[in-house]
């Protein structure tokens, strides 16, 4: 198998035997426009995604460009969050992820990760 990474350790092994790969991250923070914001686009290979609301307004989170204000899962401002894992919400979290707020100017910060097929030492 050719590989892009070598992992090592307990949580290589363990992400291994649950997902067939190791999960790499990607974190960032996005800045809500008015209206239904496209958080994440659809990602068949995306293992977890967690969302921290860093604004000051209510932010809501759905899996429709219908979304709308008060629907969603909400995300309180200051500090609300929510955490998507394969393992308890299933292909859920591969699915678009779409938010919208009840002010402007809503700073979402995010972390994915991602399956990625590696090498792996025992």
């Amino acid at each position: 198998m050719a590989a892009s990474k070598r992992f090592k350790g307990a949580a290589a092994y363990f992400a291994s035997a649950q997902i067939g790969g190791q999960a790499v991250p990607l974190e960032g923070t996005f800045t809500l426009a008015v209206g239904v914001n496209q958080i994440l686009a659809p990602d068949p290979e995306r293992v977890v995604a967690a969302f921290v609301n860093n604004g000051n307004a209510e932010v809501w989170i759905g899996f429709s460009a219908s979304i709308a204000v008060g629907s969603g899962i909400l995300l309180p401002p200051n500090g609300g969050f929510l955490a998507l894992t394969l393992v308890e919400d299933y292909n859920l979290v591969s699915f678009p992820i779409y938010a919208v707020e009840s002010a402007s100017g809503s700073d979402l910060y995010y972390v994915t990760a991602r399956r990625e097929a590696v090498e792996i030492e025992y």
